[in-house]
């Protein structure tokens, strides 16, 4: 997965509207929302569990898209 995202982070500008921010193992997204207490169903939540994860640097590799959002 690592490998995966560092080709796509070498491969360029994206263009249009839509980004790829991150390539992140579902099975990790599951931990990190187990861990906030967070369901799926709760998308705002989520959303924010993630965000919180990618921009710290412990997890800054499954970053695609290195701008900010």
């Amino acid at each position: 997965v690592l490998d995966r995202a560092a080709r796509l982070r070498s491969a360029g500008d994206q263009r249009g509207e839509n980004r790829l921010v991150a390539s992140v193992p579902m099975e990790l997204v599951q931990t990190w929302l187990d861990e906030a207490g967070v369901t799926w169903n709760d998308r705002a939540a989520a959303q924010e569990v993630m965000k919180k994860k990618l921009l710290s640097s412990d997890f800054d590799r499954f970053r695609i898209w290195d701008k900010t959002w």
